[in-house]
């Protein structure tokens, strides 16, 4: 049911919801903030233009507990299956929107909750699915996409880098010198660099041997020396591990198994969440909680990419391992 917007006589004259959601919003674009954070702003704005009859009449003091419950309600009565992550999403926005016309006297002081979840142990990539995907494809009879996503596949599993920092990696943020990456577009959206793993460094080697390019030239290009769109990488992925014979396809995949082997090998929480690029220890502490796991730290021994070499040989990347 949709919530209709208070009559004139029971609202206190105030600002408007939509005109307090245009000022918000030019703040966040000046404040620099990424432009898929603001897609998030514009999507909740929408999701209330959906829940209010005529948003353009709503003022933001009408707004209370009670409003924020009955969203919660129309989000599960327009999607009876929606999960409670989902919807935590949703208020996670709202709540940012909301509590910026609180700090501004729109409306009055209140907390909006997150729902509890339930945990539910992220799904990885098995030994056995590693062993298809990293298996090296035969350069004298493969393609250049075809190589290049088996190199992405290593770089994946060696990283645990998301999708978009993936898609804007240049040739010059491999420092084979220091054996770093330079991460310049992060969600947190602070450059880092990360370790470059043994295995990983001797692959990327061979490959920018392969593709060649100068330094300001994207690392893992279209075949055509472009940036690869997320949506093309996600495709290309998904296409090559199909054909390796693994069912899953998502690329999420390869950074939850990157967390699951660091931890469940010993590596601590602290620096989980600088690797994987967590803004606070919320998300690195879910990850503990899932595999239950003593800390301690060796980048080397804790990728999938190198651990798995040593378990079950390297012979299908073509690298000698030093035991």
């Amino acid at each position: 049911m949709k919530r209709t917007a208070l009559s004139l006589q029971e609202r206190s004259q105030g600002k408007l919801l939509t005109e307090a959601f245009q000022i918000f919003r030019r703040v966040k674009v000046n404040n620099n903030i990424s432009e898929k954070t603001i897609i998030h702003f514009d999507t909740i704005m929408k999701v209330l233009e959906s829940f209010y009859e005529d948003v353009s009449k709503v003022y933001c003091s009408e707004i209370t507990t009670d409003t924020v419950e009955e969203f919660i309600e129309f989000l599960k009565e327009r999607n009876p299956k929606i999960r409670a992550t989902s919807i935590n999403s949703y208020l996670k926005d709202l709540r940012t929107f909301l509590y910026y016309c609180m700090d501004r006297g729109y409306l009055k002081p209140f907390k909006i909750k997150r729902l509890r979840e339930d945990r539910i142990v992220k799904e990885v990539y098995t030994p056995d699915e590693i062993s298809r995907l990293i298996e090296k494809p035969n350069l004298k009879k493969t393609n250049f996409s075809e190589y290049r996503n088996w190199v992405m596949t290593c770089y994946l599993l060696a990283t645990g880098n998301r999708l978009g920092t993936v898609c804007d990696l240049r040739v010059k943020d491999i420092d084979f010198q220091n054996s770093m990456i330079h991460l310049r577009k992060v969600k947190t959206r602070k450059a880092y660099n990360m370790p470059l793993s043994v295995t990983l460094e001797k692959i990327l080697r061979e490959y920018l041997e392969y593709r060649k390019g100068e330094g300001d030239d994207y690392l893992f290009c279209n075949r055509y020396g472009a940036r690869l769109q997320e949506s093309s990488l996600n495709t290309a992925i998904g296409r090559y591990n199909q054909r390796r014979g693994v069912a899953k396809t998502s690329i999420h995949l390869y950074r939850n198994t990157f967390a699951k082997n660091y931890l469940t090998s010993g590596g601590d929480l602290a620096r989980l969440q600088k690797l994987l690029c967590h803004s606070t220890p919320t998300m690195s502490l879910r990850y503990a909680e899932m595999y239950d796991t003593d800390l301690d730290y060796h980048f080397n021994e804790r990728n999938p990419l190198d651990s798995h070499m040593r378990e079950f040989g390297s012979g299908k990347v073509g690298i000698k391992m030093k035991k």
